[in-house]
């Protein structure tokens, strides 16, 4: 699907240290959307999730309302370490996507995977767990962790 067929949505993040994040999302018509990125902080939401979002004013971007369908996909988000050599990052993201999974980069440190339905789920787990690449995993961001990214 080419960008513009998109729509940008807000996700308004309320006890984050970022008030808001956009996604893109397919338009389904009354006020459904079909995600079609994985968001990083908005960590109940996932690639191919259905929905709503209704713009507050005419020219206004929509504004996520609630989940309306869960998608097929689940998304891991993780964080390289400052540590970890720049050979190790491109080697585990490579063997990620050698696994089907979509991936999506903020820094050059943050990550989320997409794992879509027919990935081997515990072959992703297992490569996170054991690669040399040093990195924290975590299904929610800890504010700590932000904080600190963002004074280095």
């Amino acid at each position: 699907m080419k960008r513009e067929e998109l729509t940008k949505i807000i996700i308004e993040l309320q006890s984050f240290l970022f008030g808001a994040e956009s996604v893109w999302a397919k338009d389904l018509g009354q006020d459904l959307f079909e995600l079609q990125n994985a968001p990083f902080f908005a960590t109940h939401l996932n690639y191919g999730d259905v929905v709503k979002a209704i713009s507050p004013k005419r020219q206004w971007k929509p504004h996520f309302k609630k989940l309306v369908r869960r998608g097929p996909h689940r998304t891991w988000r993780f964080v390289f370490r400052n540590d970890t050599p720049a050979k190790d990052r491109k080697s585990l993201l490579k063997k990620i996507t050698k696994l089907n999974c979509a991936l999506e980069g903020m820094n050059g440190a943050l990550i989320c995977v997409s794992i879509p339905p027919k990935s081997n789920v515990s072959k992703v787990k297992q490569l996170l767990s054991v690669h040399p690449a040093k990195v924290w995993y975590f299904k929610h961001w800890p504010k700590s962790l932000i904080k600190e990214m963002n004074q280095e």
